[in-house]
């Protein structure tokens, strides 16, 4: 009987997984589509947005954040296309103002994450998170430094978003 309860729901999660990847397509924008995609995802109820990803050239070029209640947070995947990028980031994020720590042996917890403050920082075993808050324009400002500084990508006019919408 528990098994085929624990088989029921990971049937479920997977087919819940495929439809929600169904409906999050990357599709090609320019720095004004970027923009677009990011007030409409600070415009939107917290509680249907997932992600927000904004990709470049390659497939290690890209950003994305995940919509929280009061904003928008970055998060940096600790990821072996991304790990020599986190040393990158993290002095460009300290040069516009930012503050962070480092807990690189602390699991995510939604109370670390929850008590950020906008323009704060922390590094955990998974990846850098950072409130960057609800200020479009300095997030699409933030995208584009990230781009140029990280990465060393200037073709504003041809990445990709993706909007990953929940249920």
């Amino acid at each position: 009987m528990k098994v085929g309860i624990l088989i029921a729901i990971a049937v479920l999660v997977a087919v819940l997984f495929l439809i929600t990847r169904g409906k999050s397509r990357a599709v090609a924008a320019d720095i004004n589509g970027v923009a677009d995609s990011i007030r409409k995802v600070l415009d939107s109820d917290y509680m249907k947005i997932d992600f927000l990803t904004i990709s470049g050239g390659g497939k290690d070029q890209f950003v994305q954040f995940s919509r929280e209640k009061d904003g928008l947070m970055l998060w940096w995947p600790n990821v072996k296309v991304q790990q020599a990028n986190i040393e990158k980031l993290k002095p460009v994020l300290n040069a516009i103002g930012y503050s962070g720590t480092v807990k690189t042996d602390t699991d995510v917890n939604a109370e670390t994450l929850a008590n950020l403050s906008y323009k704060e920082y922390v590094q955990l075993s998974d990846g850098v998170y950072a409130n960057v808050g609800h200020d479009s324009g300095e997030i699409l400002e933030l995208v584009k430094r990230l781009f140029t500084e990280v990465f060393g990508y200037y073709d504003f006019d041809n990445m990709k978003v993706q909007l990953s919408v929940i249920g």
